[in-house]
């Protein structure tokens, strides 16, 4: 598992996180959730080790992340960034490619190659895998990011791996905002993979996480399952909306319903006049 114990990332004085401490299981889906500059994608940063923690401890299946070399930590875990753009004319295909990288080097065998048809059909690019990545939507573009970093986790082993999704349902209509989530499920149920992903979309959390951790200015303030943490009263202290929350008609989970009044949006107008 991935086990942050008490991490703090500090920068120019200013701390962006703040004695985090939580866990990221194989099998199992961790959503994160808060307000626009609460830490979610320093979390994700950190835990990607593009960031280093000014104090506490991260590790890696008991070893701690900063022993293992980017090889090492390529072949294990892999992250899908808000954005990842390529400005090269490469074709699907070989994009989806890059993900066996880590494990074979350029030379790819049978294995890798059934693997990337594996995370091709998953994703359901395979209609696209001989055209150029700069010729696709942005919607497009993601999901072939998605079945590379598929890719890189996927194996015939029951050895555990870790995916980091930053937002990776911002660039989706709502057909593939569920897609990409069934996919995260199915890799947590059947690949034994560890997810952390970060959301916007509360629905979305409670659909499909089994634990969310919220951050607010740089620490959790709520974390557990679903049906514990999205509550009303939670999500008005953490993100200042009205909301009411009632069971999912269709599924065992909680349906979060916006209000159209909320209190910042009350004070702001009530300061214009």
């Amino acid at each position: 598992m991935f086990k942050l114990q008490n991490i703090c990332v500090q920068h120019l004085g200013k701390k962006l996180l703040n004695d985090i401490s939580l866990e990221v299981t194989a099998g199992n889906v961790l959503a994160v959730i808060g307000p626009n500059g609460s830490g979610k994608s320093t979390l994700l940063k950190t835990l990607s080790a593009d960031l280093h923690p000014t104090s506490g401890l991260i590790q890696l299946d008991g070893k701690p992340l900063h022993q293992y070399s980017k090889k090492q930590l390529a072949q294990v875990r892999a992250v899908l960034p808000q954005s990842a753009s390529l400005h090269f004319p490469f074709s699907v295909r070989e994009i989806v490619e890059m993900g066996r990288v880590p494990h074979s080097g350029r030379s790819l065998n049978a294995e890798d190659k059934r693997i990337v048809a594996e995370a091709m059909a998953i994703v359901q690019i395979e209609h696209l895998k001989h055209r150029s990545i700069t010729y696709l939507s942005g919607g497009e573009r993601q999901r072939v990011q998605l079945a590379r970093v598929l890719c890189q986790v996927l194996n015939s082993s029951n050895e555990k791996r870790y995916l980091l999704l930053d937002e990776p349902t911002s660039a989706l209509d709502l057909s593939h905002q569920h897609q990409v989530l069934q996919i995260v499920r199915l890799l947590a149920e059947k690949y034994n993979v560890g997810v952390m992903i970060i959301l916007h979309d509360l629905n979305l959390a409670a659909l499909y996480a089994d634990h969310i951790a919220v951050l607010k200015d740089g620490g959790i303030s709520h974390y557990g399952a679903p049906d514990e943490i999205l509550q009303a009263t939670n999500i008005r202290d953490v993100f200042d909306i009205s909301v009411d929350v009632a069971p999912h008609p269709s599924h065992d989970c909680q349906l979060i319903i916006s209000n159209r009044n909320t209190a910042t949006t009350s004070k702001h107008i009530q300061q214009s006049y």
